[in-house]
């Protein structure tokens, strides 16, 4: 248990960031989902409108160092090389 004023005002910090940390991921995650799940169909309006969403969110979330640039750099490369297999 926190003894000083300073402790606990970390710890209720370290709360706000974790929640929004996860909320964060939790967001990344499921438009990455989406996408795969879209590129499984072939349905190309709903494979741009899911790859686009994983393409903002995924910059969103390196931008706010959530995840590494290159990680964000290669899930977005595979996808866009699965896109270009479906259109061709």
């Amino acid at each position: 248990m926190a003894n000083h004023a300073s402790a606990e005002k970390s710890i209720r910090q370290r709360k706000k960031v974790t929640a929004q940390n996860r909320a964060q991921t939790s967001t990344m995650r499921g438009a990455c989902r989406k996408a795969r799940e879209a590129l499984g169909t072939a349905n190309l309006e709903t494979v741009d409108a899911a790859f686009g969403t994983m393409q903002s969110t995924l910059m969103k979330a390196a931008r706010k160092n959530k995840i590494h640039k290159n990680k964000m750099s290669r899930l977005i490369s595979r996808a866009a090389k699965k896109l270009k297999a479906i259109t061709q």
